[in-house]
């Protein structure tokens, strides 16, 4: 009779994670403090978004709510933290892909001249794109206003 040599322990296979019988799984990264934000949007991007078409219909009939959804004029985003006007518009643009280029350029990222942000009655539209958002806009209580701005008269 020939002695049978001991099982080996079950590995995983090479890049999945450990199982049941390879020991405890390693420490997640520890993820980012996320940041709900109002964004109120003008007409004609509302209507590019179809947040009318949602408010329409009234309650219990597809009207978006929550964080990444809209009703009226504001939609609700939700942030990575540091809350920055760019972290801002990524996250619009990630929720309302039809949103790419209208805003700011799709290749420089560069804010476009005929829009404007505002966010606790200032003028943020000159301010640095990774410059952090207002308190108040990272606590909920005031919305991010893009306006469309005019000219001539």
């Amino acid at each position: 009779m020939t002695e049978e040599a001991p099982a080996p322990e079950p590995r995983p296979a090479p890049g999945l994670p450990p199982g049941p019988f390879a020991g405890p799984a390693p420490a997640a990264a520890p993820r980012q403090h996320l940041i709900v934000v109002r964004v109120r949007l003008p007409a004609h991007l509302r209507t590019l978004v179809q947040l009318e078409k949602e408010t329409e219909r009234g309650p219990g009939h597809g009207t978006a709510s929550g964080p990444g959804h809209g009703t009226g004029s504001e939609v609700t985003l939700e942030l990575d933290s540091p809350g920055t006007q760019s972290s801002l518009l990524d996250a619009l643009e990630t929720r309302y892909p039809v949103l790419i280029g209208t805003i700011r350029d799709p290749r420089t990222r560069v804010r476009r001249p005929f829009i404007r942000f505002f966010a606790c009655e200032e003028d943020l539209s000159h301010e640095p794109p990774d410059s952090d958002l207002p308190a108040p806009v990272l606590a909920g209580t005031e919305p991010f206003v893009i306006l469309g701005a005019m000219a001539g008269g």
